[in-house]
């Protein structure tokens, strides 16, 4: 498929169109170290080596494998003639690497963005070393190209890979602790300890612990749970709107405790007995008072407050009413 070179300069116009057959729409109390890194590590558990070609992935290699790779002359020559600017040249040097883009590309996998798009921001940042690249200096384009193609990426990555973007240095240390974790799983068939991987990378443990929070994806919570249920995330949840009977239920159980509370009023001091209990349990919407509060406010001693406080409730054990309220209990 020929390269829209002359759309270059436009990068936008560029993204809508370069390989627009092949463009995919882009469309979480303080815990330990060791917690967060064990819910975490769930998300770099290590990838299958053979990719998962989606037909619109495969299309797009079987096209690209009919440009032969350029020897060091062929390439020498086109580099001179871009340099000119010799839009054929330019194409055809892209149109030969364009298997390395893919080769970069996939190193980014399962970071947030499907590996067409990787591919895609791949090949502009092949695009955007094409026009840079001296061939008088000696080296291969492919070793000029692959920081551009590397730091395309990355940008795509940090713009459009989560919700919450995180910073260009954030997801490099990402990928870094990423690939730590592969090569030692490689190497040891388990998954790493947090401190381990701060003496791999050389940075301090709560730093690890830090990135991989930070690492959690975002996904919908209308997602099935797998692909053989209709049952969503969502559906796990626990709901914040109270049952219609809650409310009911409550303002039931608040007449109740008032007639269980009645009895004080048929008594001399039953008043400041009633009033010490509602507020020692925050009965009635009344805020919660302590022995030494109590005690200031009926002007008495902390132990006397405790002692009316005890009677209080012996008294109301003993009362019918006692056994009505235990239905509320379940």
């Amino acid at each position: 498929m020929p390269l829209p070179w002359n759309l270059l300069m436009d990068k936008k116009e560029l993204q809508c169109s370069f390989f627009s057959p092949y463009r995919i729409s882009i469309c979480k109390p303080n815990q330990t170290i060791h917690y967060i890194f064990h819910l975490m590590i769930k998300e770099f558990k290590i990838s299958h080596s053979i990719t998962e070609r989606t037909p619109t992935l495969t299309t797009y290699m079987q096209d690209i494998s009919r440009y032969p790779l350029l020897t060091m002359d062929q390439e020498e020559e086109l580099a001179i003639l871009a340099q000119a600017g010799n839009v054929k040249a330019k194409q055809r040097l892209a149109e030969c690497n364009l298997r390395f883009v893919i080769s970069v590309a996939k190193q980014f996998v399962h970071l947030g963005i499907p590996l067409e798009d990787l591919i895609m921001e791949g090949n502009l940042g092949l695009m955007t070393a094409i026009e840079k690249f001296d061939s008088t200096r000696g080296f291969k384009l492919s070793t000029y190209a692959v920081w551009w193609i590397r730091q395309s990426i990355l940008n795509a990555l940090a713009e459009k890979g989560r919700t919450v973007r995180l910073p260009l240095n954030q997801v490099g240390l990402l990928l870094r602790v990423r690939r730590a974790m592969q090569d030692f799983y490689q190497q040891n068939e388990r998954n790493p300890l947090p401190e381990e991987l701060a003496q791999i990378l050389s940075i301090p443990v709560e730093k690890v612990a830090y990135i991989l929070q930070n690492a959690s994806t975002e996904f919908s919570l209308d997602k099935p749970m797998d692909d053989e249920s209709d049952t969503c995330f969502v559906d796990t949840l626990e709901s914040s709107t109270p049952a219609p009977d809650d409310q009911l239920n409550h303002d039931s159980l608040c007449a109740e405790i008032n007639r269980w509370l009645y009895i004080f009023d048929q008594e001399r001091e039953g008043a400041r007995a009633k009033d010490i209990l509602i507020r020692s349990f925050g009965l009635n919407g009344t805020d919660l008072m302590t022995l030494d509060e109590l005690a200031t406010k009926h002007h008495l001693s902390r132990e006397r407050v405790r002692q009316i406080k005890e009677k209080a409730i012996r008294r109301l054990k003993a009362s019918s009413r006692s056994r009505i309220l235990k239905t509320y209990l379940g």
